[in-house]
């Protein structure tokens, strides 16, 4: 079926196969990288066995503390793994001090101060399996209402770094045996996908289009 106003197809477009099976129980494994540089229309998984898997979108993940309007520290709340080059890291929302009417939003696209704060990722491990163990503030910037959104994404040098999935790690998709995640139409995430299951070989059925 068509999608009302969305165009026809005048191209080939493939569906790629990335299907598999866990490599190693109770170790997170990199099921697709970062496709930003070329696009994904069609995303979908399926856990076809019969234990339970944990499928996570994106990089790692940190959150912000802030005090008298300055940012003061973070918290990693993901590290990460499969990484050769440290994320990025960038400040969003957070609200705006001098307009004292606004409550701020802490969240990506939410109203920043003029002087925002700036940051770089510390990784620990060895490449190409590193990780993020802290954020250097570079700048602490000032005038936030709340503490903004921490985005970490990938570097354009490497698309490999992924969120870790787990059984314990918050974020995760928990996807039960013959449950699915589907993305089609007019949005999909390009971000790199990571799968984590307790049990070597059990298997997955992953196609996506680019």
């Amino acid at each position: 079926m068509k999608i009302w106003q969305s165009g026809e197809q005048q191209a080939k477009h493939y569906m790629y196969d990335a299907s598999g099976a866990i490599t190693l129980g109770g170790t997170a494994q990199l099921l697709l990288p970062d496709h930003g540089w070329c696009g994904r229309s069609h995303f979908f998984f399926q856990n076809i066995s019969v234990v339970n898997m944990y499928v996570d979108f994106g990089a790692a993940r940190a959150t912000a503390t802030i005090t008298s309007g300055v940012v003061t520290g973070t918290t990693i709340t993901n590290a990460g793994f499969n990484y050769s080059k440290p994320p990025i890291v960038r400040f969003e929302g957070g609200g705006n001090g001098p307009n004292s009417s606004y409550i701020g939003l802490a969240a990506p696209g939410g109203l920043s101060p003029s002087n925002v704060a700036t940051g770089v990722a510390v990784m620990t491990g060895t490449a190409p399996n590193l990780s993020v163990a802290s954020i250097t503030l570079t700048h602490p910037g000032s005038g936030y209402v709340q503490a903004p959104f921490v985005f970490l994404f990938n570097s354009d040098l490497d698309p490999y770094g992924a969120a870790l999935p787990s059984a314990t790690e918050a974020g995760g998709i928990s996807v039960g045996p013959q449950g699915t995640i589907y993305y089609n139409g007019t949005v999909c995430p390009t971000d790199p996908v990571a799968v984590f299951c307790a049990t070597t070989s059990a298997a997955f059925t992953c196609k996506f289009m680019t």
